[in-house]
């Protein structure tokens, strides 16, 4: 194994190739830059490094990235769709919050990982190699976890900085971090959340959860006046189809 201080990665870099990091130790974590949208195959196998920090560019994770990594953090963005198989293959990590964004997950992605993994309910997590699976909710980008709520997927899985505020009043600060709306201005979007369409920089949301994740739905345009939000449920809403 190759020790060194840091690994800096230049922002021009857009793909790893195979294995470029295997058996390195760093004393510094490792930062991906935003130029990268895809993790490779074996990125970051055998690495030992404090943290991996992901962008938020990344929508893929390809297999056996992580296989045998030894970190005490990887978060994994609210942008990545696809876990590829084995990917935390006998990882040595803390805990793993997988976000709801995430719609595939490979066979035994979490194999012989020591890691406690934190999944949405509805996500692909079950028979992926790993009985430690710890499921909880998420409403408006809060995290809902034994009936407490979080700001972030680390502060749940870390049990840290905890909002002991209502529900409602955790997601406004949700919001207006994410500079979604300020002040008064998030009610109609803290009521509306799941229940009511959301137009946001005059786009069309289901719910907070799809506006915070950016799945907007480009099939429908929605006749909206003086407002930039419908203040009604789904079905009462009168849609023009284009």
């Amino acid at each position: 194994p190759q020790e060194v201080t840091n690994i800096v990665i230049d922002n021009s870099i857009t793909d790893f190739g195979y294995q470029p990091f295997k058996y390195i130790t760093t004393t510094d974590p490792i930062v991906v830059p935003s130029s990268v949208t895809t993790i490779s195959l074996d990125a970051f196998k055998w690495v030992t490094t404090p943290e991996i920090i992901l962008s938020d560019s990344i929508t893929e994770i390809a297999g056996y990235a992580f296989c045998f990594t030894t970190a005490d953090k990887i978060t994994i963005p609210d942008s990545v769709e696809k876990i590829g198989e084995h990917v935390f293959h006998g990882a040595d990590v803390e805990n793993l919050v997988i976000p709801d964004s995430v719609t595939s997950i490979g066979d035994d992605a979490f194999v012989r990982t020591s890691a406690t993994i934190y999944c949405i309910s509805s996500s692909p997590c079950a028979g992926k190699g790993s009985s430690n699976i710890v499921p909880y909710e998420k409403q408006g980008g809060v995290y809902i976890l034994d009936g407490k709520y979080y700001y972030s997927g680390s502060d749940m899985a870390n049990t840290t900085n905890e909002c002991k505020k209502a529900l409602g009043e955790c997601k406004r600060d949700v919001l207006e971090a994410k500079g979604i709306c300020q002040g008064s201005a998030c009610d109609t979007f803290i009521q509306s959340d799941g229940n009511y369409m959301l137009k946001y920089n005059g786009k069309t949301y289901q719910s907070i959860n799809d506006l915070l994740k950016g799945n907007y739905d480009k099939r429908r345009i929605y006749t909206i006046e003086e407002a930039n939000f419908v203040a009604g449920p789904v079905n009462r809403v009168s849609i023009k189809y284009r």
